[in-house]
């Protein structure tokens, strides 16, 4: 794992999408929270 994504985790981030952004990245990323369930 690359050190700014291992270091967005630590950071308490629940996800990472890398830069530059390809256009059909963030979707997958986004439906997978839209479907998750939500925290209290």
């Amino acid at each position: 794992m690359p050190l700014s994504k291992t270091s967005c985790f630590a950071a308490g981030m629940d996800d990472f999408v890398a830069k530059p952004v390809r256009p059909e990245a963030p979707y997958p990323v986004i439906l997978h929270w839209l479907e998750a369930p939500q925290r209290s």
